[in-house]
């Protein structure tokens, strides 16, 4: 398999790989405006500011399992493609109980609670 983007690098180039982000961020912040005006329309104010606090801690965790998803599937494959699947399942046995203990987390921080005045 070729990768036409270590050969020759321009702009075309980069737009061609990084075209399905783009567009895939584009989906993500159309639907969290839409989310923002229906919960501001039929549910409330209150509801609307606590989706709006708990977003950048929701974007975190997004970026954590992102990061460690691509970082250790790249460590994996590489690992792989040189022929060293010993040396693969590594990185693998030692980013697998990450997840699990990240969401034992959850239970033990505090959750704020909001009550909508009318």
């Amino acid at each position: 398999m070729q990768n036409d983007i270590s050969k020759e690098f321009s702009l075309g180039g980069l737009l061609r790989f990084t075209f399905p982000t783009i567009i895939m961020m584009m989906f993500v912040a159309t639907y969290i405006i839409a989310d923002g005006i229906f919960v501001s329309r039929f549910v409330g104010t209150a509801a609307l500011s606590a989706i709006n606090i708990v977003y950048p801690l929701i974007n975190v965790m997004l970026g954590v399992g992102i990061m460690l998803g691509t970082g250790g599937s790249a460590i994996i494959g590489r690992e792989l493609g040189a022929g060293k699947e010993d040396l693969a399942r590594r990185p693998l046995y030692s980013s697998s109980p990450f997840p699990f203990f990240w969401g034992l987390t959850k239970p033990c921080c505090p959750t704020a609670s909001t009550t909508a005045e009318s």
